[in-house]
């Protein structure tokens, strides 16, 4: 089962990011969220975390840095989850399902880019390691610092003191990079030619006890799409309709620079002269509504397989980019398929926003 999602999103105030989380939420049939980097005020996280998935409950650590580096959603009825400590750099909490099926400890962590302030997150990890004894505990999310040098491509010389400092934090948990799939780098700068630097700063990490309790468990970082770093997947193994569809009117039509003329055309187009006003508007209507009908479906199509579509042609430029990492016209070509897959969100969540009111 795909359980959840780690994803440094490079902010959360545009909605087309918000369309984006929701979209990989629904995508994967995910039950927790972790959102990295939100920029999102605290007057105004409550709002928006419900906007992404109403009705899913919501934890942060604003109490110890005002930009909410780190928060966690999920759905309260398939999944049960406690705060125990948290930093500016981590949320520690404990998971069960709402079957009693499985449990562990989960540290989502979202390190400092400084290496003396990372000293901290080193240390209270090795305190929590105190309290975890035998029990399955992961730890996942933006350590914003490599383990390896062939985890970075690009950039300065490597700093091997903070690479040192976090394998041996590492080592002294007693942990391992849980399985994984997908791209080597985990994060980008997006920027074309010598100038490009991407590299592995998020993972998951997990004990032995973990291993021994989801020994199929793994996780799959999945391209970026909007955002410069990959998301990651967590898994772990432990009303038909009928008659016809009512006439729909969708917002994203309005922002079409066709609209108005396409509606002028099927207003005037002639009809029978009736001797009732009401039948000619009928008519009229009707015109208009069939036209749209069509336009609707020459010009926008299906628009949820438009996303799918255009985020495959995304993903699929981004795992060339990982290959050939100093490509101009790839890095072109992600900038343009990026702003294009923002358009068609938004234009999806204008459909199913719809369609969510008429049932």
């Amino acid at each position: 089962m795909n359980l959840g999602i780690l994803w440094n999103t490079r902010g959360l105030n545009s909605p087309c990011k918000h369309a984006a989380v929701r979209s990989h939420i629904r995508n994967l049939h995910a039950t927790f969220c972790c959102l990295l980097e939100t920029h999102v005020k605290e007057p105004n996280a409550a709002r928006i975390s419900n906007s992404i998935v109403p009705g899913w409950s919501f934890l942060s650590n604003y109490s110890h840095h005002p930009d909410g580096r780190i928060w966690i959603i999920w759905d309260p009825s398939k999944i049960k989850i406690s705060l125990i400590s948290s930093s500016a750099q981590f949320l520690h909490l404990s998971f069960s399902d709402s079957l009693n099926q499985f449990s562990f400890f989960f540290t989502v962590t979202y390190a400092f880019n400084c290496p003396v302030l990372r000293q901290d997150l080193w240390t209270d990890l090795r305190n929590l390691a105190g309290s975890i004894d035998s029990l399955p505990w992961g730890i996942g999310g933006d350590f914003n610092v490599i383990r390896f040098g062939y985890e970075k491509q690009g950039g300065d010389h490597l700093d091997l003191e903070s690479m040192a400092a976090f394998n041996d934090c590492i080592e002294d948990l007693s942990l391992g990079d849980l399985r994984w799939t997908g791209p080597p780098f985990s994060w980008s700068n997006k920027r074309a030619g010598p100038a490009r630097i991407a590299c592995k700063l998020d993972r998951i990490l997990v004990n032995e006890s973990w291993l021994a309790s989801f020994p199929s468990s793994s996780s799959n970082f999945d391209p970026p799409g909007i955002s410069d770093y990959s998301p990651i997947a967590l898994s772990i193994q432990p009303n038909n309709s009928f008659g016809p569809k009512p006439f729909k009117y969708f917002d994203m039509w309005s922002k079409h620079p066709s609209f108005l003329s396409i509606v002028k055309d099927a207003w005037y187009k002639p009809v029978q002269a009736f001797s009732s006003p009401l039948l000619v508007l009928a008519r009229k209507l009707r015109n208009v509504k069939n036209t749209l009908k069509s336009w609707n479906l020459s010009t926008f199509g299906n628009v949820s397989q438009n996303v799918k579509d255009c985020q495959d042609k995304l993903a699929n430029i981004q795992i060339q980019i990982q290959m050939d990492n100093f490509n101009d016209q790839l890095a072109t070509d992600e900038k343009a398929t990026a702003l294009e897959l923002s358009l068609l969100l938004n234009q999806e969540e204008s459909f199913l926003k719809l369609k969510s009111r008429i049932k």
